[in-house]
C-alpha cells in the first residue's frame, strides 16, 4: 500500500547519499568539486585591473565600431548622470547566450571614456576559465565575479558593472 512505500522510500531516500539534497548548496560531489576547482584556478589566474589593454582595442576598433554604430545601432543616453569617480553599475542582462548588452556597455563606456576611465565588466569563472575567450575577456578589462575583485577595482579608482543573478550572487 501507499503508506507502505512511502516510509520505505522515505527510509532509502535517507541512507542513500545520491538522493540526499546537500545541506550546503556549495558543496557538491566529488567530480563537481573538482572541476570546479579546475574552473576557479583558471578563472583566477592572471586576472587584473589594468583595465583594456589600448593596443588590443586599437587593433579591434574597427570590428567594435561596425558591431555598435552598424550592427546594433546602439545609442546610449545618461553619460550626464554618472557620478565622478568610481561608480557601481548593476546590469540586467538581456536573456541571451551572447549578452550582447554586455559587450556593447563596455564598448560604449571605452567609446565614450577611452582609458581614461576604466570600466570592469564582471563574469561567470566558467568564462574566463575557457581557452580563447578568457583571454579575450582578459584583454578588455573582464575581472571575476567576486567580492574581491570588485572592491579591487573599486579601491583601485575604477567603475565596474555586474550582473546579479548566477548561480552565487
Amino acid at each position: 500500500d501507499f503508506e507502505t512505500w512511502s516510509a520505505g522510500a522515505a527510509e532509502s531516500a535517507a541512507t542513500d547519499t545520491a538522493f540526499t539534497p546537500c545541506a550546503d548548496p556549495v558543496r557538491m560531489p566529488r567530480k563537481t568539486s573538482r572541476l570546479r576547482e579546475l574552473i576557479s584556478r583558471r578563472a583566477l589566474a592572471d586576472w587584473s585591473v589594468a583595465g583594456v589593454k589600448p593596443d588590443f582595442a586599437k587593433r579591434t576598433e574597427a570590428l567594435w565600431r561596425f558591431l555598435h554604430d552598424r550592427y546594433f545601432r546602439v545609442e546610449t543616453t545618461g553619460w550626464e548622470r554618472l557620478p565622478d569617480g568610481p561608480v557601481l553599475i548593476i546590469g540586467v542582462h538581456a536573456g541571451t547566450w551572447l549578452t550582447m548588452d554586455a559587450w556593447m556597455l563596455g564598448t560604449a563606456w571605452w567609446f565614450k571614456f577611452g582609458a581614461t576611465r576604466a570600466l570592469h565588466c564582471t563574469c561567470h569563472d566558467v568564462l574566463l576559465a575557457l581557452p580563447g575567450l578568457g583571454k579575450l575577456f582578459r584583454q578588455i578589462g573582464v575581472i571575476p565575479a567576486s567580492r574581491e575583485s570588485v572592491s579591487t577595482a573599486l579601491d583601485a579608482g575604477h567603475s565596474v558593472v555586474i550582473w546579479p543573478g548566477g548561480e552565487i550572487d
